[in-house]
């Protein structure tokens, strides 16, 4: 997708990965950090750093589709969770892994769900 159309597409799908993950993360990191500004932009920040790379780079790689997908799906657990360790210093990488792993498989199947049966709908303006 190239052009105004292409950015429109990519925030729907940001949006959505966003409010998919948000309770996960929020309430997830709710014990390591009480400021909830910091607990939304870890949110934000992990997102920015994986999903345009999911959305863009792992789908135009001349690789089949299946692999193509777990490379971008491995790609979104491990940055967000590294990224989440990082910037929560009291979260262990066990604690982040998991909350990594909650969040991005939940986007990642009710996404699916969600495009499959409403796909068309969501990108039509």
């Amino acid at each position: 997708m190239h052009g105004q159309a292409g950015w429109d597409f990519w925030f729907i799908g940001f949006a959505l990965t966003v409010v998919l993950e948000a309770p996960w993360i929020l309430a997830g990191l709710r014990a390591f950090e009480t400021n909830r500004t910091r607990r939304v932009l870890a949110l934000l920040f992990a997102n920015l750093l994986t999903h345009p790379l999911v959305w863009y780079l792992f789908p135009s790689m001349p690789l089949p589709r299946s692999v193509s997908l777990a490379a971008s799906e491995l790609w979104a657990f491990a940055g967000e969770c590294i990224f989440y360790a990082s910037f929560i210093p009291s979260l262990t990488y066990r604690r982040a892994a998991l909350l990594s792993f909650a969040a991005n498989g939940t986007s990642f199947a009710i996404g699916r769900l969600i495009v499959h049966h409403f796909g068309a709908a969501l990108f039509r303006w």
